[in-house]
């Protein structure tokens, strides 16, 4: 993990275009997404951030609500529901994972790391999938290059 001591070090050595890179490196293989978010732990849904930045790639040109990207999710990977817990609030497995994928992986990772930009239409967390919209950002083509 980067500290502040290091990371300025790092900064003036090489500059915030080397060191964001490294940074992001950080955040999506030793920061645990999960914690303290009450969800299920299930480590693929972080484990296949490449995944998501892929379908940002593809279809992030325009806005697209957030249970279309974990649908999308869900449907690539539907062994998933496997990791899935019974939930306090009896909601089925896609409704579980659209709530920790919008929240985990849209928000905390791609809107955090500013490879997408998400958008909330109030604040009621049990209807946060559907009222979401995700956008890819600038940074995306920047920071990660797809070849086909």
């Amino acid at each position: 993990m980067i500290h502040a001591r290091p990371a300025r070090a790092m900064l003036s050595a090489m500059g915030q275009r080397e060191l964001y890179p490294q940074l992001f490196r950080t955040y999506v293989t030793e920061f645990n997404w999960a914690y303290q978010d009450g969800y299920p732990e299930v480590p693929f849904v972080q484990q296949a951030w490449g995944f998501t930045a892929y379908l940002l790639h593809l279809e992030g040109h325009r806005q697209q609500p957030a249970t279309f990207y974990a649908d999308a999710f869900h449907r690539a990977f539907p062994a998933i529901d496997h990791e899935l817990e019974d939930d306090l609030l009896c909601r089925s497995p896609e409704e579980l994972l659209r709530s920790l994928y919008t929240l985990r992986v849209l928000e905390r990772f791609a809107d955090f790391t500013g490879i997408a930009t998400v958008r909330h239409e109030g604040d009621d967390i049990l209807t946060r999938p559907q009222t979401t919209t995700v956008q890819a950002a600038p940074l995306l083509g920047r920071l990660i290059s797809f070849r086909s």
